[in-house]
């Protein structure tokens, strides 16, 4: 339906209570009778508050601080994020212009403010970073965001937040973990492991990531490498390790 929809529990009656929080909650309109009529789901772009805002087939939220949501914009190839209120603003995702004639007008059904998301695979700062297929998002250590996305796993790096993993430190970034263009099963170093349409992902404490790698039928974890044992041989010794 193209909507982010919340559900809260009514412990007095017991019973739940749904309500769209954002995606065109409106009906998008002024006119207080049609508000009130069943409102039309369709696909699109827009940021602003929940009456306003659109998305396209999202796929993966992840509760944050308690009062933001992020979210996996799918259809769009971005990642948004929402505030209790519904506010909903694009958080990372290359957006760009939506199809224009030769005037540079936008050309009809193209809903305002005729913008989209751009396809593709690219690290780099929050608005010149692209996703292919991202799935599945959830909250991780140090102020960061875990994405499957496609045939790999994405982190993100808030922004008004410094970042400090290991001895690196930085802010409002996207960058690759694992994974690479090849589909498969491979394990290894990040960059040389492979995976197959992930498509959930959530973090321990410790840092560690366990993905649900579908199209391989396995379960996948991702340690960093001061977690990781080293190999022993015979002539190693367990306690010089």
């Amino acid at each position: 339906n193209h909507r982010i929809r919340r559900i809260d529990f009514e412990p007095i009656s017991g019973s739940c209570r749904v309500r769209c929080l954002s995606g065109l909650c409106g009906n998008n309109t002024l006119s207080a009778t049609a508000y009130k009529n069943k409102a039309t789901p369709y696909s699109g772009y827009a940021d602003g508050v929940g009456d306003e805002a659109r998305f396209s087939a999202p796929e993966g939220v992840a509760f944050m601080d308690g009062h933001n949501i992020a979210v996996a914009d799918t259809g769009n190839f971005l990642i948004r994020w929402i505030h209790d209120n519904g506010t909903t603003f694009t958080l990372a995702g290359d957006v760009r212009p939506g199809p224009s004639d030769k005037f540079g007008n936008p050309i009809a059904g193209c809903q305002p403010p005729c913008l989209r998301g751009q396809e593709g695979y690219r690290d780099g700062n929050l608005t010149f970073a692209q996703f292919l297929n991202p799935i599945d998002i959830t909250r991780g250590t140090n102020n960061t965001l875990w994405v499957v996305d496609e045939h790999r796993v994405r982190l993100i790096e808030l922004p008004n937040n410094r970042t400090q993993i290991y001895t690196i430190a930085s802010t409002s970034r996207v960058s690759t973990i694992a994974g690479n263009a090849k589909q498969g099963h491979e394990d290894g170093m990040g960059d040389k492991a492979t995976f197959f349409n992930p498509s959930g992902i959530t973090i321990t404490s410790d840092t560690r990531a366990y993905i649900v790698d579908s199209a391989s039928c396995r379960i996948r974890r991702i340690s960093a490498l001061p977690l990781v044992a080293p190999k022993l041989t015979c002539s190693s010794q367990a306690v010089s390790q």
